[in-house]
This record gives structure tokens, sequence and C-alpha cells, in this order.
């Protein structure tokens, strides 16, 4: 019986459910295409803490795939910046709220460090860094910016308690099946006024906006601000700094007198029950709108190799899978790999005006802008450029959005 990841209880509402769903939302590599298996994919919300969260999950079982393994960085859409500048943004974003919380200069420990670039801006101010990493990703970290890395998945046993003054946790308590014994660990080795640094997806702004691509195998977990302060403040972690966007930034501090934080059921259960239902009717507006699209056209790019053009790959009827003939990718990692039900190497983006394809979908939700700004400056005559965040319009380069 599938029980809530953050209170413990059995108490789950099934809100969503694909039958079917790739493990990895990434890009494939050549050898593995057609091989990678699905599963069904079910999310329910706890009727106690108004948890959401998948009810039947199946990535513990398959960790070395999703993250230890030499493709898993491709597998599952991992952004790369000290390789490819993608993820630039997202990693500035979050050393711009890093600064706002004004935290002396300590130890600190990022957990899930992936290449190191973010430990490395705060190398640059005279932070003492180091990182966890089991992926091989973690050796980017130590050649090109020297910073130590334990290359394992994360446990206190590695580290004296009570050593650290920071830890970074960003994007990574959304895939913790165990959440409270990960933050148990985790509280141990935090000196006692110490900070948590942490980012998660916003999944309630997901939600409400219709993101197309935002629920898969690796994220167990879809907080939104009022269930993440919940479940932290369970661990006596006092809330002292937040911010909502695209996602949600946190800093917290280990204090053993922390006042729990009483979520309001009726609120959270208001905002969860009704996003998820406004949820799929812009999925299904969103599904009918692009497959009718797609009906009156025959050469379709995808600009995009991430877990979104997943999702918007199971969004689009079979028959017009077929009608995708290029796929764009401005990481050089993903290049000459595949999606999943899509046999067709993933190119530069440079190729895209001597293809000259009649439609350019923009996949992405997190680059979006940036790359209808990339794909605008190309000046192909007659594309049509389509987004599909929050819905599926055609943007016209000279006349701006239909």
């Amino acid at each position: 019986m599938a029980k809530c990841i953050i209170c413990g209880s059995s108490e789950l509402s099934e809100k969503i459910f694909f039958d079917s769903y790739p493990l990895c939302i990434g890009v494939q590599p050549p050898e593995l295409f057609g091989k990678v298996e699905s599963f069904p994919l079910t999310l329910g919300s706890c009727d106690q803490c108004v948890h959401l969260q998948q009810m039947n999950p199946v990535a513990d079982e398959h960790n070395d795939v999703l993250y230890g393994s030499e493709n898993s960085g491709l597998l599952s859409s991992v952004s790369i910046p000290s390789k490819t500048n993608v993820g630039l943004v997202e990693a500035q974003n979050s050393f711009n709220f890093f600064k706002d919380c004004n935290l002396p200069k300590g130890k600190v420990l990022d957990i899930g460090c992936c290449d190191g670039y973010f430990l490395s801006l705060l190398k640059a101010q005279g932070y003492d860094v180091q990182g966890v990493e089991p992926n091989a990703i973690g050796d980017v970290a130590q050649k090109k910016y020297g910073i130590p890395i334990t290359k394992d998945y994360f446990s206190a046993k590695y580290f004296e308690e009570n050593s650290f003054d920071i830890i970074i946790l960003r994007n990574i308590l959304e895939h913790m099946s165990d959440a409270n014994g990960f933050l148990e660990e985790v509280y141990k080795i935090l000196k006692l006024g110490g900070h948590i640094f942490i980012e998660v997806p916003n999944s309630a702004l997901s939600l409400r906006e219709g993101h197309v691509g935002c629920f898969f195998h690796q994220h167990l977990s879809y907080f939104s601000l009022g269930t993440i302060l919940h479940f932290l403040s369970r661990h006596s972690l006092e809330h002292v700094h937040s911010l909502e966007d695209y996602f949600m930034y946190l800093c917290v501090k280990k204090n053993v007198d922390a006042k729990p934080v009483i979520s309001s059921n009726n609120d959270q259960l208001d905002m969860t029950h009704q996003n998820i239902d406004k949820y799929f009717e812009g999925y299904n507006r969103k599904k009918k709108d692009l497959n009718a699209l797609l009906e009156k056209e025959d050469n379709v790019a995808f600009f995009g190799a991430g877990g979104h053009t997943t999702g918007l790959t199971y969004m689009i009827d079979e028959e017009f899978r077929k009608k995708i003939k290029f796929v764009y990718d401005n990481n050089p990692l993903k290049h000459g790999n595949f999606l999943s039900e899509i046999p067709i190497e993933v190119r530069d983006p440079k190729y895209i005006k001597s293809d000259n394809p009649d439609v350019l979908i923009i996949s992405t939700y997190l680059h979006q802008a940036e790359l209808l700004d990339q794909a605008q400056k190309m000046g192909v005559p007659d594309l049509k450029i389509v987004t599909v965040h929050s819905q599926v319009r055609i943007v016209n380069q000279l006349e701006g959005v239909k």
C-alpha cells in the first residue's frame, strides 16, 4: 500500500494516471534507443498533509540507470553548465537567491552537485566547498574547479557530525523516496544554527500553468511552498527566506526550538485539487490544439530535447509523430542521440536554416524565452515558430504572437 512520503499516512487519493511513460525522459544513445522501459505513472495527494507524490514509484529499482550510469546525464535530461552553457540562467538565479540570504562564509556541502558549477560560484566568494555526486560528471568539479567530491550516493557516514555551516540541496528532495530519512541524515552533519539552501521545482506553478512533462518517474514528490515548509518544519528547520518562481528557493536554519508549520488542509487541498483539475483541462486543450496544428503540417521540428519534449511526444497522436522530421538542441552532449519514440538524431540548431522545417516547436519550458529569441534571430523565411507554455501559440517573427 502506498504511503505519504512526508507524513506516512496511507490515505492517498489518486489524482493523475498515465498508463505508460518512459523511465528516462532525456535523450538516449543509439545503442539504447528503443530499449528504455516504460511504466505506468500514478500520482496522488495525501488526505492528511496534502502532499502530492507518486503512489507506486519504480525509480528506486532503477537508480543506477537514472543517476549512476555513464549515460544518466543524458537519460535524466540534466543541464551541465560547465560543458554546454545549458543551465547557466538557472544556476545564476539560484546564486542570486543564495547571495540574498547573506549567509556567513563557512564550510559548504552540495549534495548532488553535478558538475560543480554552482559550487564554483560559491568558492569564488570565499566559501570552503565540497560536493557529493555519484555520477561521473562529478569529475568535472574536481578537474575543472578543484572541488573535492565524494563519489557516491549521500550518507552521513562519510562526514563528521555537526561539521557543515551550509548544506546545498538543489533539485534533489523531489527525488527522495525516503525524504524524512534523507533529511535526518543531512541534519546530523549540519551545525546547530547552520543553514540548508534548497531548490525544488515549483509544482504548484507547473499545475497552474499546465506545463507538459512536469510529471515523470524521477520526481517522486511535487511540492508547493506550503507543503515543503510543513515538511521541513517537522525536522526542526526554521524558515528564514524563500522565493517562488519557476523553482522555489528556500533557506532554512537548524533550530531545535523551531515552531512547526501547520499547513492549512483546506487551503492546500483547494489549491492542489483545483490546480490538478485545471491542469488536466489545460492538458487536454493543449493536446487538441497541438494535434490540430500537426494535422495541417508535414515538415515539423522540435527545438529542445529534454523532459518536456518527451511529454510533448506522448501528447501527440501516434499518427502525427511521423511528421517530426528534426530535433534540435544546444547541448552538444545530446547530438547524435534520440528521444523516446522519435527515431531521429538530435542535431545542432545551426542546421535549422538549411533544414528549413515548416514548423519549429519550442518544446522546452524552462528555456522557452531563450530558445524563442534564438530561433527568431535565425531569420528563417516563412518559419512558423510555436510555443507551448502556457498554451499552444504560433509566433510570427514580425507581428508577434497570434
